[in-house]
């Protein structure tokens, strides 16, 4: 598939943080986002932000999900 110039329309804007550097998407539509600020950003499908985890002491460049049973395997 290949996306050209004017083909795609924002739908909602993530408005929160600084520099988003990793975004990931759920089976229910949540965004994970990873930030310079060193959070996650949670939002739902409408752009509404859930939660915001801090903890990290330097930029969030990767998010990944982790299924509950992948986490008894690892």
């Amino acid at each position: 598939m290949s996306i050209e110039k004017g083909e795609l329309t924002l739908v909602h804007e993530l408005v929160g943080g600084s520099y988003a550097s990793s975004l990931i998407v759920d089976d229910e539509g949540n965004v994970y986002s990873g930030s310079e600020d060193t959070s996650i950003r949670i939002w739902n499908s409408r752009g509404e932000l859930l939660r915001t985890l801090i903890g990290h002491s330097h930029c969030v460049w990767c998010v990944e999900l982790i299924s509950p049973m992948e986490r008894l395997i690892r």
